[in-house]
């Protein structure tokens, strides 16, 4: 991971972890959705061979950790969301999450916008 070629390589949190990239590709999986009104985990949908939720006592995730694994489904994804320096390509599973967050984007780069054409007037105004 990292070299000149690190467009042709595949990794994960654990594989990308303490480093940067100019860009990342990420998938989200079925292991975040959106549902009534809400972005919610279900770690019975995150890769069972990942190792997050592997403990030495148990051999599958119980339902009374449900908790700790959405905490750990939210953080994997957010360590993955911010390795990339310059941008990131978006892949998302779920239908309502990828239509939630394209809005979201989109609220997001029209407010950069607005606050550009702000920024632009008060420098035109102090040149003056």
């Amino acid at each position: 991971m990292g070299t000149g070629k690190s467009i042709d390589e595949v990794g994960c949190i654990h594989t990308s972890q303490g480093m940067e990239f100019e860009y990342v590709g990420l998938i989200i999986g079925d292991d975040l959705v959106y549902r009534n009104g809400r972005v919610e985990t279900d770690y019975t949908r995150h890769p069972e061979g990942s190792g997050e939720f592997k403990r030495p006592h148990q051999r599958r995730p119980k339902p009374e950790n449900s908790m700790i694994l959405d905490r750990i489904i939210r953080n994997t994804y957010k360590v993955l969301f911010t390795r990339g320096q310059k941008g990131l390509f978006l892949y998302v599973m779920d239908p309502a999450l990828r239509e939630y967050l394209r809005i979201e984007i989109d609220h997001v780069n029209d407010a950069q916008k607005r606050l550009r054409t702000y920024a632009q007037k008060i420098a035109e105004k102090q040149r003056k």
